[in-house]
């Protein structure tokens, strides 16, 4: 059994998301989201997916081809719970990602963030 093909499309003045799905000889099924019903669509998925095999890599592989935002708008403010540092992360494509961070681990990625900001460029930096 092959694959299903998933064709999509903006339309109501960009109100609207039609997704179309279409397997072997089977008719094609349509469904819309509007903008809010697609977030809370991509929130099911990604709970759908936490429980699948296999898991997402609990390491990055550094070096790896990434699709990446450049300078997202972030903010941080202190969980209610235990005062560990709240990071609000706004994603192009996934809206805004929440993670809280213990004070050392926090204090960990200041630091990274802080030495890879004050190196010097790579060698290639600016030839692409």
């Amino acid at each position: 059994m092959g694959k299903p093909t998933i064709e999509m499309e903006i339309i109501n003045d960009d109100r609207t998301l039609a997704i179309g799905f279409q397997h072997g000889s089977a008719p094609t099924y349509v469904t819309t989201f509007t903008a809010e019903g697609l977030d809370e669509f991509m929130q099911k998925l990604s709970l759908m997916r936490s429980g699948m095999m296999p898991a997402i890599a609990q390491e990055w592989k550094l070096g790896a081809p990434v699709r990446c935002c450049r300078d997202p708008v972030s903010c941080m403010e202190a969980d209610l719970l235990a005062g560990d540092p709240l990071l609000h992360i706004r994603h192009e494509r996934f809206g805004w990602l929440h993670f809280i961070l213990t004070k050392s681990a926090a204090r960990e990625l200041g630091q990274a963030l802080i030495k890879q900001a004050d190196a010097p460029p790579p060698a290639l930096a600016g030839r692409a």
